[in-house]
């Protein structure tokens, strides 16, 4: 599979993932239909306490939600996400939007394969707290057991996830106690009640702001 068929996606999730190492990324979905769930509890504008990432959810009628994420730099993403119940476990499916670009060349949609990543949700309030797949253990895990999940290794011999969604779906449960299964938490404050310099710092980086706090 070459590599640069994945770039754009890779590309997109790292920013919400972190670009601090390699990430699980997937070429199905993490959730399968029969899991999916409202969470209107993610709606509105998130600031990263620990940073300067701006997240921005709308709700997309028969899409789930649109996530918009301006980064420390002030790089900006579209991800489509897809919140999915496994038990009493909210998860996030993760998939980047289509290069929209003004002046894109349609080759490099043709040459591109947009994949799908996951985030666990550990709270919604009063925090937004996630975490993402460990790549480093899941690499770990498939060197003990390469046949326990479908998978390639493209160029650089990163890990592609290429089981189905009932696979992928059957390991998140296998692995729900697992506790180095998950990386780092990444923790969110709504931008309503968060540090008023944060606040400023949202509302000159997020054109999509919601919080109407002057």
């Amino acid at each position: 599979m070459p590599t640069r068929v994945l770039t754009t996606g890779l590309l997109c999730l790292l920013m919400v993932f972190g670009a601090g190492g390699c990430i699980v990324t997937s070429l199905h979905p993490f959730y399968e239909q029969s899991q999916l769930t409202p969470a209107p509890e993610l709606l509105g504008t998130w600031l990263q306490q620990d940073g300067e990432e701006v997240w921005t959810f709308t709700a997309e009628p028969e899409r789930g939600y649109r996530l918009r994420l301006i980064d420390e730099d002030g790089l900006r993403a579209l991800f489509e996400v897809y919140p999915f119940m496994l038990g009493d476990q909210l998860f996030l499916d993760v998939f980047p939007v289509s290069d929209q670009t003004p002046g894109s060349s349609p080759y490099r949609e043709l040459h591109t394969v947009q994949v799908h990543g996951v985030l666990r949700v550990y709270s919604t309030k009063p925090s937004l707290d996630v975490a993402a797949l460990d790549y480093g253990w899941l690499d770990r895990q498939i060197k003990k057991a390469p046949d326990s999940l479908a998978h390639e290794r493209i160029a650089s011999k990163r890990i592609v996830l290429t089981a189905d969604s009932g696979a992928l779906q059957a390991f998140l449960r296998e692995h729900l106690a697992t506790d180095d299964a998950y990386g780092e938490r990444m923790t969110l404050l709504p931008a309503t009640g968060a540090w008023s310099g944060s606040r400023q710092r949202a509302k000159k980086k997020n054109p999509f702001s919601l919080d109407p706090t002057p």
